[in-house]
């Protein structure tokens, strides 16, 4: 790897704090610099988050119900 790569991913070492690996800043910097693998990847991380939201929510109504069940 040249000096001026791990340059050029620095910046997105800071995202990865506290302590990010070389490797994580290289696929990083990778992923930033192509466009169509950053869109995928932007996609991809939203959805996930909307799925997280869903369990997230389903489970605590199933909480709330069985709450409601016991009274």
């Amino acid at each position: 790897m040249s000096p001026q790569t791990i340059l050029k991913g620095l910046p997105h070492m800071i995202s990865y704090a506290p302590s990010p690996s070389p490797e994580m800043c290289m696929a990083s910097y990778l992923l930033h610099s192509n466009n169509k693998l950053h869109t995928l990847f932007q996609q991809l991380s939203i959805k996930y988050f909307k799925i997280n939201i869903i369990i997230l929510l389903s489970s605590l109504i199933l909480k709330y119900k069985k709450n409601l069940d016991v009274t």
